[in-house]
């Protein structure tokens, strides 16, 4: 059983299981849920999808600072929270650092170092098809250098080229490296997610998005299509930041109106142009900013494409909302928890 320590006094904090039992509590008296804390995080312009919040308040872990930070931030901590919070964690990590009376342990093992330390400061932790990754672009080198390299050796290059961790349609729930490059793939296409080789929902809305870039049934799957059209190089999506859709939003409304239509955006969709939800139970899905249905864009003629695309997402909303005079086409639950628009937007 993990001890149970007031989060008000991160400075008690000595073990790795009262950190994380800490931890808890701060999301517990934030009052918040994970699906809020992804919210809240993406008001301040970070990424927390729920996923990674549920995993990082329940294992046996220290989480990785940058997250940390993210995590009390979203449950409401200032500058002077979170730096306590990082000197717990500076303490828990190096417990001889202090003169803790922590005894060494599991806890203070190399593998609970951030992942990208983990990764890049022994050889032998480098995934193997990272390894095999630099070899190919060695020989590629060498390929563009020498024209008289052999037809058998250029035949490998052009051939291994091709080599990713992916073996398996990859989908929901799944973990592992991967995931991982799948990630950093969507991530090298300008993307904004977490590289954290585990498969959630955030995960599955930025494939579900790339692959209607790239024309792809948009399953929201790491299948064979996908994994072939992330390793094409191709051009970043190319999107709206959340200030470019707040001001379009306030040059599209009338001011009466433009307050309304942005709360409704960052409540449904957090102001990200990309942000898709779904299937939900009977299989439906909502795209962009306004959320727009399945079913809606049919009616409209239009694609998840267009969907996706913050100036079409925008004025379709704006002419719907003219054509009835109010926002009764949009409802969302959670628009308590974000608060009135001048704390959205300040």
């Amino acid at each position: 059983m993990r001890a149970r320590v007031r989060v008000s006094d991160p400075e008690q904090i000595q073990t790795v299981e009262e950190f994380i039992a800490a931890l808890q509590r701060l999301r517990v008296d934030s009052g918040l849920t994970y699906r809020q804390l992804e919210r809240r995080a993406h008001l301040h312009g970070e990424v927390l999808p729920y996923s990674t919040a549920f995993h990082a308040l329940n294992r046996d872990r220290l989480p990785r600072p940058e997250l940390l930070e993210t995590i009390v931030r979203a449950c409401g901590g200032d500058a002077e929270q979170t730096a306590r919070w990082q000197a717990a964690w500076q303490r828990v990590r190096n417990p001889s650092v202090e003169g803790g009376n922590s005894p060494p342990g599991p806890s203070s093992e190399p593998h609970e170092l951030p992942a990208a330390t983990s990764r890049s400061s022994s050889p032998s932790r480098i995934p193997r098809w990272l390894r095999l990754g630099g070899l190919i672009t060695a020989l590629a080198v060498v390929a563009v250098a020498d024209s008289s390299l052999s037809p058998t050796l250029a035949q490998l290059v052009s051939t291994t080229a091709l080599h990713h961790p992916c073996t398996t349609v990859v989908s929901l729930g799944a973990y592992g490296s991967c995931v991982q490059w799948i990630q950093e793939r969507l991530q090298s296409r300008s993307m904004e997610l977490p590289a954290d080789a585990g498969f959630g929902p955030y995960t599955r809305m930025r494939l579900t998005a790339f692959q209607v870039a790239a024309r792809l049934p948009p399953t929201g799957l790491g299948d064979k299509r996908t994994i072939q059209a992330l390793l094409a190089d191709g051009p970043p999506q190319l999107t709206w930041t959340r200030p470019q859709v707040k001001e379009r939003l306030r040059r599209v409304f009338p001011p009466a109106a433009a307050h309304r239509a942005q709360k409704l955006v960052w409540c449904m969709s957090a102001g990200d142009p990309l942000w898709i939800t779904g299937p939900d139970v009977n299989g439906v899905r909502r795209w962009g900013l306004f959320q727009y249905t399945d079913l809606q864009l049919f009616s409209l003629r239009a694609t998840p494409s267009d969907a996706l695309t913050p100036e079409w997402n925008i004025e379709e909303a704006y002419r719907l909302w003219q054509r009835s005079g109010s926002f009764a086409h949009w409802k969302c639950p959670g628009s308590d928890v974000l608060g009135s628009p001048a704390q959205i937007f300040r």
